[in-house]
């Protein structure tokens, strides 16, 4: 095993500790909040409990929701992998919250952050209130998994997580460009 691929399994395990610490202290004993119970009301309450009948039944119940299409499917699946367990929707989101905080250090790292800046933003990250189970409100409110979803989107445009050669990134374009004036 080479030095690199090493140093970001330690970094990234050390990362999932934190999470997990900072987990410990509080999700135990989280339970539904006051919004959480009108989605988890027409799920409940639909005739058809199959997958596509509890998408279409919050799709067409919670005005909300309705606009994140993604997030109906997610709150569907999940309710019909868990039903009313509390406890699993926040280690669900915290898993959610881990793997942000994974790609946000991996991309600072393709990005040319030094290790200790990256892993010291990541951490950061992890433990904001704001980003927890319980800052975040509700099972409603995923903000890990649009985290998620922007820095793999960026690590892929930024240099692929070493699979697109340097010289092919958005910021090599622009120092090129920036070279040329």
């Amino acid at each position: 095993m080479t030095a690199r691929p090493r140093t970001w399994l330690v970094d990234g395990l050390c990362l999932a500790t934190v999470v997990a610490l900072s987990l410990a202290l509080y999700v135990g004993g989280l339970g539904f909040y006051s919004d959480d119970w009108a989605f988890l009301g027409i799920l409940h309450r639909s005739p058809d409990q199959s997958l596509p009948g509890l998408v279409d039944a919050l799709y067409s119940g919670d005005t909300v929701v309705r606009q994140r299409p993604v997030q109906v499917v997610y709150l569907s699946t999940l309710y019909k992998a868990v039903g009313l367990h509390p406890l699993a929707y926040h280690l669900v989101n915290s898993a959610a919250l881990l793997a942000a905080v994974l790609l946000l250090y991996a991309l600072l790292r393709e990005l040319g952050q030094p290790r200790a800046l990256a892993f010291a933003v990541a951490a950061l990250y992890a433990t904001l209130p704001n980003f927890s189970t319980t800052g975040s409100g509700s099972p409603r409110t995923r903000r890990p998994s649009p985290s998620c979803s922007c820095c793999w989107a960026a690590g892929s445009r930024f240099g692929g997580c070493g699979r697109w050669p340097r010289e092919r990134s958005c910021f090599a374009s622009s120092r090129r460009a920036r070279a040329s004036r």
